[in-house]
């Protein structure tokens, strides 16, 4: 019996002894397994902020910001090229030349550059043009806003800006009005493709940042055009119906001959006969002709619970002889014959 419960003694204290241990190597295993977890998902957080860090800085490379413009952006003051130092107050300030994939010229070719702007004055004739020629770098990037515009206007060359109200007696008829400057304007261009539907359309809104010669210089996406006036119209909501130049010849010489019209004039017509001109009211509660002025309190007005009490008080005075009191006008009261109040 003694050495039963000595056997079986020993194998629990065993059994107890493995099991501790198996519980301390599975702790010892759950927090290894954490601590790799842990320093995994660091390393995925820390993989994905520098990913996200150089996105963002090829996306700022890609795209210039307003800042970094050119410091050798053309001025073109009638038949004179002159370099500025920059566009505008805020504009990139640097000695040497940015260049960008939209040049012309190579870096530091000035010369070339003045002299394709000679080579290309007799194709900004406003007469012989054919074409929308880009006559300006990118000046900005698609971030254009009304404060930029306005800055870019106020800080134009005074010679490149004429009066608007100066006549031209060169104009053909068809030929628009000049555009203002701030103007929301759209251009047409031109196409040499061989399909027919890409060969001339309306490009915009866009806006008039200034006036040289009889031309106009129009801000699209970031982008300077210098455009004829014949190439320009007011930008309109409905683009449908009226953004075909051949649409817009149409309508100017419909309205060019009046005579020939076959619509209706709508306000020149008579009025109809047997109608009546004068708008109709609706019909009030009461008629104002039966309106009188009432000679007596009726019950149920605002006046109805003074007039009451009027009443009342004189019935109870004169006709079943109460008196009223004289501290409280409210109180009627009745004396009998032993001079006392009831």
């Amino acid at each position: 019996m003694e050495i039963w419960f000595a056997g079986n003694l020993f194998r629990k204290l065993r059994l107890s002894i493995v099991g501790h241990k198996r519980r301390k190597r599975l702790k010892a295993g759950v927090a290894k397994f954490a601590k790799r977890l842990l320093g995994n998902a660091r390393a995925v957080l820390a993989g994905v902020y520098i990913a996200a860090a150089a996105l963002a800085v090829a996306a700022a490379s890609a795209v210039p910001s307003f800042s970094r413009m050119r410091p050798d952006i053309l001025e073109i003051c009638g038949q004179q090229a002159q370099f500025t130092s920059s566009f505008s107050q805020g504009g990139w300030r640097s000695s040497e030349p940015f260049q960008l994939s939209s040049d012309l010229c190579d870096e530091g070719s000035r010369d070339a550059m003045s002299r394709w702007i000679q080579q290309s004055d007799s194709r900004r004739q406003r007469k012989k043009e054919q074409k929308v020629i880009i006559c300006c770098l990118r000046i900005a990037d698609t971030r254009w806003t009304e404060k930029n515009i306005m800055k870019a206007l106020g800080r134009w060359s005074a010679a490149a800006v004429y009066a608007l109200d100066e006549h031209d007696d060169d104009d053909e008829e068809m030929i628009p009005d000049r555009q203002a400057p701030s103007e929301q304007v759209r251009l047409a261009r031109c196409y040499s493709g061989k399909k027919a539907d890409n060969h001339s359309s309306w490009r915009g809104p866009g806006y008039v940042v200034g006036l040289q010669d009889r031309n106009a210089w129009v801000a699209i996406g970031g982008r300077c055009f210098l455009v004829a006036g014949e190439h320009l119209r007011e930008a309109v909501g409905d683009e449908k119906h009226v953004g075909n130049p051949e649409i817009q010849k149409a309508i100017a010489l419909f309205r060019k001959v009046p005579s020939e019209a076959t619509y209706e004039d709508l306000l020149g017509q008579s009025d109809p006969e047997g109608e009546p001109m004068d708008v109709e009211h609706q019909p009030l509660g009461q008629d104002l002709t039966e309106i009188i002025k009432l000679l007596k309190p009726v019950y149920g007005r605002p006046d109805a619970p003074r007039a009451w009490y009027e009443e009342l008080s004189r019935i109870l005075q004169e006709e079943l002889g109460f008196i009223k009191s004289k501290v409280d006008p409210a109180i009627c009261f009745e004396i009998n014959r032993a001079s006392s109040v009831v």
